[in-house]
């Protein structure tokens, strides 16, 4: 027979041990939304579900429409300065914050109507300000899904901080830095 000593600590081991699986599973499950951009570019859908959400393809398209004066569109890239240094799509204006953004936007059209299109390096910030844009009633927000990895991985244009054209991009970090195709990712000292 066992003891009631020996059997509450075999449930104590049991309970341990299955709580621990669980949080394996939902922990894996969270990193494998970040295992590729297409992977992350759909949980972003899901986080962010009140956000209108566009290609790299369909940014292309609102670029060549406003660049033949079809439409307004204003193109905000809410990197980081040291990011935007590096490379950015040509035009693209650079601020981090809805207030910053809002002014901007104000000052170029005067109206809230306009088409805002937002990424940064992978889509998380851009939708983050998307939605705070949203909210101050920018009603024709979008995030780009893959930002400018996506961008740069499809070989589309990019331009540095002096207007010469590049095709390296400023990975974030150690981690996000995979999701670059080979021979896109800068050289970044702090990264290194």
């Amino acid at each position: 027979m066992m003891s009631t000593k020996f059997k509450v600590i075999f449930g104590v081991i049991l309970v341990t041990g299955v709580i621990g699986l669980w949080a394996t599973h939902v922990g894996y499950k969270k990193v494998d939304n970040y295992m590729s951009l297409e992977k992350y570019s759909k949980f972003l859908k899901k986080e962010f579900d009140e956000v209108e959400h566009i290609s790299t393809s369909s940014l292309e398209t609102l670029i060549r429409s406003h660049e033949a004066g079809i439409e307004t569109l204003h193109l905000i890239d809410c990197r980081q300065p040291d990011e935007f240094a590096v490379s950015h799509i040509k035009g693209a204006a650079n601020l981090q914050t809805a207030e910053d953004a809002a002014e901007y936007i104000k000052a170029l059209s005067g109206s809230q109507e306009a088409n805002i299109a937002i990424y940064c390096s992978v889509g998380y910030r851009s939708s983050q300000l998307a939605e705070e844009l949203m909210e101050e009633g920018f009603s024709n927000t979008k995030n780009v899904l893959g930002s400018i990895f996506e961008w740069a991985n499809e070989d589309r244009p990019l331009v540095n901080s002096e207007g010469q054209e590049t095709t390296l991009v400023h990975p974030y970090n150690k981690f996000w830095k995979r999701h670059l195709s080979e021979g896109k990712a800068a050289d970044v000292p702090d990264l290194e």
